[in-house]
């Protein structure tokens, strides 16, 4: 029900999974937030609960432990980081965005994934661009 109410009000949750285990607070119910439509981003709490701030790792962490899409990750690194802070022109590869991009860690790769799911690795090459759905667009 609060997941519901956070969705229509059109504000963000910023999820620190690495924290949470470090802090035992229990783990959140990823999967459900995503498939929510709440605008969903990834961050880390600070470096009294983490290791490093590297918020890509927030995400190996997720794929390793929960088997989260790569698909979900990375937009929750990306346009959905960039909503939640406001950024509009950022957290897209495409015309007329910002040119800000890293690099990320293989576990994250479509390619990856795709072979780990029995898939050739051509489907890496004929996989269509990735874009949010209209949810979580602002």
């Amino acid at each position: 029900r609060r997941v519901l109410v956070r969705s229509a009000s059109g504000s963000a949750l910023c999820l620190c999974p690495r924290s949470n285990e470090y802090l035992a607070v229990g783990t959140a119910p990823v999967a459900a937030l995503l498939e929510s439509g709440l605008l969903c981003c990834l961050g880390t709490d600070g470096l009294s609960s983490n290791t490093d701030l590297d918020v890509r790792q927030e995400a190996v962490f997720l794929r390793e432990r929960l088997d989260v899409a790569p698909q979900a990750l990375i937009r929750c690194l990306t346009v959905n980081g960039a909503a939640a802070l406001g950024l509009a022109g950022y957290g897209r590869l495409e015309p007329g965005s910002r040119a800000v991009f890293s690099v990320l860690p293989e576990s994250l790769s479509i390619r990856s994934h795709a072979i780990s799911a029995g898939m050739s690795p051509a489907f890496h090459d004929s996989c269509p661009s990735y874009s949010p759905n209209h949810q979580n667009e602002q």
